[in-house]
């Protein structure tokens, strides 16, 4: 009954025996689309669920994307607005600067928040993105341009120049750039 606890079941049960426990994925995965908060500033986005009116985390929404795309994966099937909800949420929390917070808001990046938007971004956005390809009445229009985004890049930079092995960029004691 939290979205942490959900969706590390559902993880393990995908790496498992996932054509056995098909029922029980696709359950947890219809749990965690039920649970997705779609109101609010904080729309798009996962809770411990705590109730009515409770904002979502960036910790909690991760663990609900990668255990939704690991659903997927296996062949439970997920309500193509859930992917549309969570990557406006990963799109619109990013911070400035490019990192994202344990909070989307007033909280500065960590390297691990922003692996963690990094991850879940490349998820989300893979899953609502336009063909590269459209068929038409006149034939098959190829090699059409991707949206202009720089979500990726931003974060990238940004985890490029405060990457360190000895902490967590971001964190107390830790200088960011």
């Amino acid at each position: 009954e939290k979205t942490y606890t959900v969706a590390l079941q559902t993880m393990a049960l995908c790496e498992g025996e996932p054509v056995k426990d098909l029922a029980l994925i696709q359950k947890n995965a219809l749990w965690l689309s039920r649970v997705q908060i779609t109101q609010g500033p904080r729309k798009g986005s996962w809770s411990y669920p705590l109730g009515e009116g409770v904002g979502g985390d960036n910790s909690n929404s991760q663990f609900a994307v990668l255990a939704l795309h690991e659903a997927e994966r296996v062949g439970a099937k997920v309500d193509p607005e859930v992917w549309q909800l969570a990557a406006e949420y990963w799109k619109g929390c990013q911070n400035p600067d490019g990192s994202w917070g344990y909070q989307p808001e007033n909280m500065p990046g960590s390297g691990s928040m922003t692996c963690a938007g990094i991850g879940a971004w490349i998820i989300c956005s893979g899953k609502v993105a336009a063909a590269a390809a459209e068929a038409t009445g006149n034939g098959v229009q190829c090699c059409l341009p991707p949206e202009k985004n720089d979500v990726l890049e931003r974060a990238l930079v940004w985890l490029g120049r405060n990457f360190s092995v000895r902490r967590n960029p971001g964190q107390p004691g830790a200088a960011t750039q």
